[in-house]
């Protein structure tokens, strides 16, 4: 079965990171994708979503984390996560619901009994983990 595949670089001196970033382009541009190209982020990244992902990876870490990112277009099936006691499902955007049902170009997700859509694994989770506060806050 296949999964997400996080990718993670420790150990490489900040003024490397350049060239890093511009490698890992080269090669990304190097065939055509599914969805999004795979992308690297680091603390050379200038990007909002690639800062962040790098910060809570960095903060996650038990180890000097240089570069990290994700290629999402590998999952085929729901990906579960389980936070506070609830499911979370994503669906990813090859993922049919139905036999009959066309593939969403972008990735679902699920809880609690809402569905919803978000254009990356990383945007949906967040999305996902901001409705599951607010139920929180609720009290459900």
């Amino acid at each position: 079965m296949r999964r997400v595949l996080h990718y993670r670089i420790h150990g490489l001196p900040d003024h490397r990171l350049e060239r890093l970033h511009e490698q890992f382009e080269q090669l990304a541009k190097a065939r055509t994708w599914r969805c999004d190209r795979p992308w690297i982020a680091s603390g050379y990244s200038r990007d909002l979503f690639a800062m962040e992902y790098f910060r809570h990876t960095q903060s996650d870490a038990k180890g000097d984390v240089s570069a990290a990112g994700f290629e999402d277009v590998l999952a085929k099936r729901p990906v579960i996560k389980k936070v506070e006691g609830e499911r979370i499902l994503f669906y990813p955007p090859t993922f049919r619901l139905h036999s009959q049902s066309p593939p969403s170009p972008e990735w679902a997700y699920a809880l609690c009994g809402i569905r919803a859509y978000a254009p990356t694994l990383m945007e949906a989770e967040q999305e996902a983990l901001k409705i599951l506060r607010g139920f929180g806050h609720l009290g459900h």
